[in-house]
């Protein structure tokens, strides 16, 4: 692996570990006898979720807690952090990154190394995604690091590590993952 490559995914897992420790920090401030739980109301969750930086759809809080609350109707936060831990590691595997090569590749139609905002939109549209025009700019703008116009290899990878760690993409890999299993009994 190039050195570039290298401390690239250095740094993704370090602002994965970054991320867990914050959302652990936050439930622990709630949890003081420390129970591996809090209590599983709505609001209770849902602010210790966004205090963990875990900003989430009123309906994927409401999932969350179906997922992840014990039969006395708390919340089973070392679960819930677990499972967003290993999202989260999943996410960062080869496996993955090879599936962003792949994607990039096809979406790379001139093969120039480069996607063009031409390629972008055929990508989107093939894909059946309708995104009007001034939010495929902004996604554009974001990605597009050094301004040209274009989304470069590196820059593809960078943009598609920070939407794996937006907590929306990521609980969305846990709660699939989550959907056939129940949270331990405390």
């Amino acid at each position: 692996m190039k050195g570039g490559q290298y401390s690239q995914r250095q740094m993704i897992k370090q602002q994965l570990h970054n991320q867990n420790l914050r959302l652990r920090e936050a439930f622990v401030r709630e949890d003081v006898r420390l129970t591996g739980t809090i209590a599983g109301n709505m609001p209770q969750v849902a602010a210790t979720l966004r205090a963990g930086g875990l900003e989430l759809s009123k309906a994927q809080v409401q999932q969350a807690r179906k997922t992840f609350v014990t039969g006395d109707g708390r919340f089973n936060w070392e679960l819930f952090c677990d499972a967003i831990e290993k999202a989260r590691t999943d996410a960062n595997k080869e496996s993955a990154l090879m599936k962003h090569a792949r994607m990039f590749k096809q979406i790379d139609q001139d093969n120039s190394g480069r996607i063009s905002r031409d390629e972008l939109e055929t990508a989107l549209h093939a894909s059946n995604v309708s995104m009007p025009q001034d939010q495929i700019d902004k996604v554009l703008n974001t990605i597009d690091a050094d301004g040209d116009g274009n989304i470069s290899y590196p820059e593809f990878v960078d943009g598609m590590a920070k939407e794996m760690m937006t907590g929306a993409n990521v609980f969305s890999r846990v709660t699939t993952a989550n959907s056939m299993r129940s949270p331990r009994r405390q």
